[in-house]
């Protein structure tokens, strides 16, 4: 075993084969140290110094201010509807409003509420973003700068009925 400690470590973007491993030299312990890291992969060795940093700064995921339509069940609509849209937040600020329906985001087609769920929190805020969504059945895009997730909740919010598939649209 190298050193005083050995980790496996799984690297997303980079192809190994194995996990690889690697060391840390004695001095470890306190801010601004360096540390030697060593991977192996495959047949070949690769080491690099390292230098600790201070602190971690946590992540936080951008917030686009909208809830999301419940959609109805069995019926297939392209884009994700807006039931909601936060007072002064960042969707109200860029122009969308209750009943836009959002078909990209950031080139991203949009399916379902959980692939805007997931496509918003890889944003950090202050960080502008493209959103194309539909309204009076023409597509328009408009940038939109996520904002940090308030910390308070609106008072009240829309009803949104969900329709059963015999139900007609309006």
């Amino acid at each position: 075993m190298w050193g005083r400690e050995a980790i496996f470590l799984y690297c997303r973007d980079v192809s190994v084969s194995r996990a690889s491993i690697f060391q840390v030299s004695p001095e470890v312990g306190s801010v601004a140290e360096k540390v030697t890291v060593v991977v192996e992969r495959k047949s070949e060795t690769h080491r690099a110094e390292v230098t600790l940093v201070d602190q971690l700064i946590a992540y936080e995921s951008g917030f686009l201010g909208i809830l999301p339509m419940r959609e109805e069940t069995g019926r297939e609509k392209a884009g994700i509807g807006i039931r909601y849209v936060y007072p002064e937040g960042p969707a109200e600020k860029a122009g969308l409003q209750f009943q836009d329906r959002i078909m990209r985001f950031n080139e991203s087609e949009i399916s379902n509420a959980e692939t805007l769920t997931d496509l918003v929190s890889r944003v950090r805020p202050g960080r502008k973003v493209s959103i194309e969504y539909r309204r009076d059945n023409q597509n328009k895009t408009v940038e939109v700068t996520l904002a940090s997730i308030p910390n308070t909740v609106p008072a009240e919010l829309r009803s949104s009925l969900i329709l059963s598939p015999s139900e007609p649209v309006e």
